[in-house]
């Protein structure tokens, strides 16, 4: 994994782009984040930890971790891009990354405004609740522990 700490680094523009150019970014983020700036700002500020799978191409996973104040349960954000989806590659990586933050934090709580994600995240350990109105749209809070993703890892496949 790489952990990205400068606002000048060429991969985290480059992931903006990416996200960008393939849809994802307003499915992503709120619409606070989605500037180049803020998105630049979100992910290199102290209270943001970001960690990346990359390839010849940029970023093709990653995963953060927000806390706005300290003691409260960081918001938690992953991301496969487009040409990786649903690949046995991405399934490694995501498992990865699950089982390094859910080692360290034993919970993460995320947001989706996606509701084709939903059952995918059910499938992974996540409960799920909602829908709530976030920015004019549904969106859905997810929750897994590790004691959810450890009882749902051996049925997610590819």
């Amino acid at each position: 994994m790489v952990r990205i700490h400068s606002a000048a680094d060429p991969l985290l523009m480059a992931w903006h782009g990416r996200m960008l150019a393939d849809g994802d970014l307003d499915h992503m983020f709120l619409g606070r984040h989605r500037a180049p700036d803020a998105f630049q700002a979100f992910f290199t500020t102290p209270t943001t930890e970001l960690h990346t799978e990359v390839d010849d191409d940029g970023i093709w996973l990653a995963a953060w971790l927000y806390r706005r104040t300290p003691g409260e349960s960081k918001l938690f954000g992953l991301w496969v891009r487009n040409d990786r989806r649903r690949t046995l590659t991405a399934l490694k990586g995501v498992r990865r990354m699950y089982e390094f933050i859910l080692g360290r934090e034993g919970m993460v709580v995320g947001l989706t405004k996606q509701e084709a994600l939903i059952a995918p995240h059910r499938k992974f350990g996540y409960d799920t609740f909602g829908p709530f109105d976030v920015e004019g749209e549904p969106a859905w809070f997810v929750v897994l522990t590790k004691d959810g993703y450890e009882s749902k890892r051996a049925s997610v496949r590819v």
